[in-house]
């Protein structure tokens, strides 16, 4: 039997989490996926098409291990030459609980 559980990162106190895109020299592809993909902070690495040729998700506890993942751990794999994140989401607003004098809370649709 074989079970496959996936938690939100957050409510174990990670808190930093984020695809990067990395281009690896063709000859080192296979080299830097298993080395990426055994990395502690990464659940999820595959080979991909496009601009860049491996896709990493990074789960960190917050911004500093997350800034030292990238210097440290990625930067010191042989056969990287970019590093890409995402573009930053913009989040729109969602249905959340406003909080008024005048009654109980009623969501806000938007």
């Amino acid at each position: 039997m074989y079970l496959d559980v996936e938690i939100v990162p957050q409510t174990l106190g990670y808190e930093a989490e984020t695809p990067l895109t990395l281009t690896a020299s063709r000859a080192r592809i296979a080299e830097v996926g298993a080395a990426i993909g055994s990395h502690p902070e990464v659940p999820f690495a595959a080979v991909v098409t496009g601009s860049a040729n491996i896709l990493a998700v990074v789960v960190c506890r917050d911004a500093d291990a997350l800034y030292t993942y990238l210097t440290e751990r990625i930067g010191a794999v042989p056969g990287i030459h970019q590093v890409t994140p995402p573009p930053p989401k913009r989040r729109g607003l969602l249905a959340m609980p406003c909080w008024r004098c005048d009654g109980p809370a009623r969501p806000v649709a938007r």
